[in-house]
């Protein structure tokens, strides 16, 4: 009988397909097994605990051969560790599933052989406890760290980070297959686990657009900043009695004040990236390039913008458009996608700007190319190329990765050379501006 008495049948198959992915799970429920018949009841219960909002355990009396579980499963639930585990876990079965494979495999060595002396029931000393204890803060810590990368992973491709946002595709089964994908393909996981990072200084720097100013009033508040003071209310300084009314309001902060908005400085218009495949992309440079299209793409969702991403070498040889509702496997399979031939500026930018003349959805469009490589472009087709990008209205930002060339300088508003992925706090400022 499990210690978690509030597992249904649903749970439990929450449970074994969300462990289907892990290639774990099977190693460390097998190594388990070896040292008690119990451990696979162990886990689930381990899974229990996570992902119900309020696990109920099972009376003392109920545990007849596996009290050992009552009791660590005690000692355990009682842990800060656990209870900042569960923050994370709760009524989200995929990462309440990741956590435990991982609490598991780290906190195997606290687990009775119960299979020496299966007749013999199990029980610790205070120093086997206090031994347990720490195991489990260790395992609890390490568990957090996989359930926060899987979450910002999953978050990457579009979904929410907990059981109790709303996901932006609200199929289990589809976010599943995403989260398959990830654990197995370590380009995508490496990919997702970036676009995590970007996604976050991409939301701030989104906040940051809008600034309020003293340009416009939107209403009336209450607060002690001096300048936004409505007239009645300075007025009172002149009269004596209501001076002391003032001060005691301004002390509480409940002086009747202008609540000021800013207008929006910049407009929100499409986004199209072009990521350079070329041979010397390969690696870390196309995986940086892709998490930043993820991130970009999330931004364009979230502002119900349209998207697109070109992938070109010497040819335009890939192209992606998102609007609306992301079919998930088409975008698991763009950021996968790689060809790496030679390199062509003018492919990827004509078809960008052929994108923004077919279609008035992609007017005042941002423009965004990655690279690390050069090429000669005609003076005919950067002339023809201004051109078209003064009549249409649209921005060029490049971003030339690890390398130097004049020839970007020739069509594109903006170049910014980032010599070290590792460093690229301005060029992810830059385009996380659009």
């Amino acid at each position: 009988m499990a210690v978690i008495t509030n597992m249904d049948a649903w749970d439990r198959r929450e449970f074994l397909e969300s462990m289907e992915y892990n290639p774990d799970f099977k190693d460390i429920e097998k190594q388990g097994s070896a040292k008690t018949f119990d451990y696979a009841e162990f886990m689930t219960d381990v899974f229990g605990g996570l992902y119900k909002l309020h696990p109920e355990t099972r009376k003392p009396e109920d545990s007849n051969h596996s009290a050992w579980m009552d009791t660590l499963y005690g000692e355990i639930s009682q842990l800060q560790e656990w209870k900042n585990l569960r923050e994370r876990t709760k009524m989200n079965p995929d990462a309440a599933a990741i956590a435990t494979a991982k609490f598991c495999k780290q906190f195997m060595d606290a687990i009775p052989n119960t299979k020496k002396d299966q007749d013999q029931p199990v029980e610790f000393t205070q120093e086997e406890l206090s031994k347990a204890r720490r195991a489990a803060r260790e395992a609890c810590d390490e568990a957090a760290v996989e359930a926060d990368e899987f979450n910002n992973m999953i978050g990457a491709m579009g979904y929410s980070p907990t059981g109790n946002g709303k996901p932006q595709y609200a199929s289990p089964t589809a976010k599943r297959e995403v989260a398959a994908r990830l654990m197995t393909n370590d380009k995508l996981r490496r990919i997702a686990e970036l676009a995590g990072r970007m996604r976050r200084i991409a939301a701030e720097k989104q906040r940051m657009k809008t600034k309020h100013g003293v340009d416009e009033l939107a209403d009336i508040m209450v607060g002690d900043n001096l300048a936004r003071l409505i007239p009645s209310e300075l007025a009172k300084l002149a009269h004596p009695l209501m001076k002391m009314d003032f001060r005691k309001k301004y002390l509480e902060k409940q002086l009747l004040q202008y609540r000021l908005r800013g207008k929006e400085k910049k407009g929100k218009g499409p986004v199209i990236v072009c990521v350079d495949e070329s041979g010397s992309m390969q690696g870390n440079r196309d995986i940086w390039a892709k998490a930043v299209a993820l991130a970009l793409l999330q931004i364009a969702q979230q502002q119900k913008r349209n998207f697109a991403l070109i992938h070109f070498d010497s040819n335009v040889t890939r192209v992606d458009e998102f609007s609306g509702p992301i079919d998930q496997t088409r975008l698991m399979d763009t950021i996968a996608f790689f060809t790496g031939g030679g390199t062509s500026f003018e492919e990827p930018m004509d078809k960008a700007a052929e994108i923004i003349n077919k279609d008035k959805n992609y007017s005042d469009a941002d423009i965004i190319m990655i690279t690390d490589g050069s090429c000669s472009v005609s003076d005919e087709w950067v002339n023809k190329f201004i051109n078209t990008k003064n009549t249409s209205k649209f921005n060029v930002i490049s971003i030339l990765i690890n390398t130097t060339s004049d020839v970007l300088q020739k069509f594109s508003d903006h170049v910014i050379t980032l010599d070290d992925l590792q460093h690229d706090d301005i060029a992810l400022h830059t385009m996380f501006s659009v």
